[in-house]
């Protein structure tokens, strides 16, 4: 445990009792409080994110294109610093997992201690080959759960931002915003003809069909614009 016992004291200090006897304890209630603290750090940059996502949306409705640029590039650090926060509270979570783990495997060999003293009192003698053969299976399970904890500690990922990934990106935004405006034209209604009230003397006449001109809808500015920008990205 010694080895695991410095990492958590690199993490969270020295314990604050030199003479603890259960610092296992003090070790996973620390890391729960970090891991909560993580927690709450995941949401506030999770909701700065959908912030700048937000921004970015009206300043390409208001024709702003460099500044829905820069609220994309905002978001992407936001979302690196997102997947940062969650990868170490997974690596928490194992850890905890593993000192909750070696924390029953102590109370485990507790209990295998007694029954080996009772026996001792029972028989006389201690079977030495028995506790070696414990020993020796404890030490090649704590090696192994080494191995993992440090498996998991590896860093995930770089903190570098992808310019094409970006761009297509902002390319959907503006698709986004040109079909929303698409859908804001109102398209006007065809005109009812009146019809004529028959008099009393002349005969009814046969209604006829009334063919309604199609009326011309002039393109909005704003989606000429659109698409001569993006017209001008695919080249």
């Amino acid at each position: 445990f010694s080895r695991l016992g410095n990492e958590m004291f690199k993490l969270f200090g020295k314990p604050r009792s030199p003479g603890a006897g259960n610092s296992t304890i003090d070790a996973i209630r620390n890391l729960r409080d970090t891991m909560e603290m993580l927690e709450k750090r995941e949401r506030f940059l999770q909701k700065k994110a959908e912030d700048e996502q937000s921004n970015a949306r009206k300043y390409m409705k208001e024709k702003n294109k460099r500044a829905a640029l820069l609220c994309l590039k905002r978001k992407k650090h936001y979302d690196l610093q997102v997947n940062r926060a969650s990868d170490s509270r997974m690596v928490l979570e194992q850890q905890v997992m593993t000192l909750e783990g070696a924390n029953v495997n102590v109370e485990v060999i507790q209990a295998m201690h007694g029954a080996s003293q009772a026996l001792k009192t029972t028989h006389g003698q201690l079977n030495v080959d028995n506790v070696d053969n414990l020993i020796d299976g404890m030490r090649e399970e704590m090696d192994k759960s080494e191995e993992i904890s440090q498996a998991i500690a590896q860093p995930l990922g770089s903190g570098t931002i992808d310019e094409d990934e970006l761009n297509e990106e902002l390319a959907l935004l503006e698709q986004e915003v040109m079909d929303n405006q698409l859908l804001d034209i109102k398209m006007p209604s065809p005109a009812v003809p009146a019809q004529k009230q028959p008099s009393s003397s002349a005969a009814p006449a046969v209604p006829s069909k009334a063919h309604a001109l199609p009326v011309a809808v002039e393109e909005d500015p704003y989606e000429k614009e659109l698409r001569e920008l993006e017209a001008s990205m695919a080249g």
